[in-house]
């Protein structure tokens, strides 16, 4: 049985427990973590071949580009200017990418949950439409 008709492309990863993944979309998240339910964008590169339920584990590659949003007031006319400014005040900056779950549904996957980086890493292949390492962690423990 077919999860969804956007998983008909899909990019194996191996996890570092031995487990092969299959990554069936991404999401670009600015300027920080995506929120659960976040729609995944189908992936336009990959095998090819539907996933079905016992392929193993579904995840959306995400990357976040960091950035920290800064409000500022002109004193003598009221307008604010907000801009987002990278590395502020000790925050993150770049873009991290990393594994989260996806839950599939009519429409394709969303993002499940909240999820941070567990013990587990994924080797993924590589990619010529995505600037992603070969590395990367996997968001797989739950937060409540």
């Amino acid at each position: 049985m077919t999860t969804s008709r956007a998983a008909l492309t899909t990019i194996p990863a191996t996890l570092s427990d031995g487990t092969t993944a299959h990554v069936v979309g991404r999401v670009d998240a600015f300027p920080g973590h995506p929120d659960p339910g976040t729609p995944v964008e189908p992936l336009t590169t990959g095998t090819g071949e539907p996933v079905t339920d016992h392929d193993g584990p579904l995840f959306a590659l995400v990357s976040v580009t960091w950035a920290t949003e800064l409000t500022t007031i002109h004193a003598d006319t009221g307008t604010s200017r907000t801009e987002y400014v990278p590395g502020l005040l000790g925050s993150p900056s770049g873009t991290s990418w990393y594994l989260a779950p996806v839950t599939p549904g009519q429409h394709g996957f969303t993002l499940t949950g909240r999820h941070a980086a567990g013990h587990r890493t994924a080797t993924l292949p590589a990619l010529d439409s995505i600037d992603a390492p070969r590395q990367v962690k996997v968001h797989d423990h739950p937060l409540r």
